[in-house]
């Protein structure tokens, strides 16, 4: 039981140092672009809304 309990908070905590590591080393150029791209997910989702 406590082994897997360890097991999972160690998985967690280095899938927690990836997204944190990789979200670090964009450029600015890479974090306008993610925003560009969830504006334009919000702005599809909220037609889609709309419709139904």
């Amino acid at each position: 039981m406590w082994l897997i309990l360890i097991v999972m908070i160690a998985i967690a905590t280095v899938m927690y140092l990836i997204v944190v590591g990789g979200n670090m080393n964009k450029s600015e150029y890479e974090r306008a672009m993610e925003t560009e791209e969830e504006m334009e997910y919000l702005k599809q989702k909220n037609i889609n809304k709309s419709k139904t």
